[in-house]
């Protein structure tokens, strides 16, 4: 909710700074990467830091500021949405290089710190740490290059209901996996790995969590269920589709199958100085 609640501070960061967004990224990137530097190799000393930031590096999850290279990126790539659908459809194969690179960049981070590092596996795969910023960028680089292939199909796309349905459930997912994950953990520490039945490993769980996440989101992505009120809520849900997720479908055919949930950056736009 705090994006929420700092979506008009960032949108003027990003009309001011207009014409020197590459000039907003790095330094994004810099702060971030001496933040989660810190955190991740310094972290015996970091949350002895005085004042207001030692609070912020003994507590950095709940914190909006911790998270704001992604904040920053995602709303420079919103606003140049067009520019970078372009840049990804006439670099296909260095796209593919790119993410390929990022993902074996972030397994070998892991594997340094984990093995040459001395950390515990939980501290080498923290979220706090720079090599995060490249797995995320290579990880998002390379599901919106598979959204913009499969936009560019047309009518011959497959799984359009799939696809959409998935992308109305998305946010539902993101916000009932963590009471889900924790009610899981609770349950899963009761008992030793060696005594969980076949039903409750780790994968299994994984795919339960993933379908009971999904039913929470709205509108569903299965039809109404039956009732007395089963008509109206099916005109709710269609008006809802038509006006909401199916307009910004039309509007550009990637934010369907990246998520309808987004926030509408995409659309504003920044007259010139």
């Amino acid at each position: 909710m705090e994006i929420y609640a700092a979506f008009p501070l960032l949108l003027w960061l990003l009309r001011v700074t207009r014409r020197h967004h590459g000039l907003l990224l790095a330094v994004s990137l810099a702060v971030q990467t001496a933040f989660t530097g810190t955190l991740h190799y310094f972290r015996d000393a970091a949350p002895h830091a005085p004042g207001l930031l030692g609070a912020w590096m003994r507590n950095p999850d709940p914190v909006v500021f911790s998270y704001q290279l992604y904040l920053v990126a995602g709303g420079i790539a919103a606003l140049h949405l067009e520019e970078l659908a372009a840049w990804v459809r006439d670099h296909g194969r260095t796209v593919r290089l790119l993410v390929a690179g990022g993902l074996a960049a972030g397994m070998a981070s892991y594997v340094f710190d984990h093995v040459a590092g001395g950390m515990d596996a939980a501290a080498a795969g923290e979220v706090f740490q720079p090599m995060m910023a490249v797995t995320t960028a290579a990880s998002v680089l390379g599901l919106f290059a598979l959204g913009v292939r499969w936009a560019d199909r047309g009518p011959q796309r497959r799984l359009r209901r799939v696809v959409r349905a998935g992308s109305d459930a998305t946010f539902g997912v993101y916000l009932a996996h963590p009471l889900l994950l924790q009610g899981l953990l609770v349950l899963a520490a009761r008992l030793p790995p060696e005594r969980w039945p076949a039903r409750s490993r780790p994968a299994s769980c994984c795919r339960w969590i993933s379908w009971w996440s999904s039913r929470c989101s709205w509108p569903p992505p299965w039809p109404p269920w039956p009732g007395p009120g089963a008509r109206r809520r099916a005109s709710w849900s269609r008006a809802g589709r038509r006006s909401g997720a199916g307009q910004m479908q039309r509007e550009h055919p990637v934010s369907g199958a990246a998520g309808s949930c987004s926030l509408p950056l995409g659309r504003i736009q920044l007259k010139p100085s």
